[in-house]
C-alpha cells in the first residue's frame, strides 16, 4: 500500500512569495531605488493571484 504524497499548498506559496518580494523590496530599496517599482508591481501581482484563488476576489479588485 503507498502513502498518501502530501500535496503543496499552492496559494500559501504565491503568498510566501508576495512576503519575500515584500522583504526584497523593504531590503534592497535605498541600495536599488530603480527596483523598488519593480518588486512592488510583482508583490501586488502575486498578492492579487493569491487572493483569488483564497476566494477573495473582492481583494483583487482594490
Amino acid at each position: 500500500m503507498s502513502q498518501p504524497v502530501e500535496q503543496p499548498d499552492h496559494v500559501m506559496n504565491l503568498y510566501n512569495i508576495a512576503r519575500s518580494l515584500n522583504l526584497m523590496h523593504e531590503e534592497f530599496g535605498d541600495k536599488y531605488p530603480e527596483l523598488v517599482f519593480i518588486l512592488q508591481s510583482m508583490e501586488k501581482a502575486v498578492e492579487d493571484c493569491a487572493a483569488h484563488f483564497d476566494g477573495m476576489e473582492e481583494r483583487v479588485t482594490e
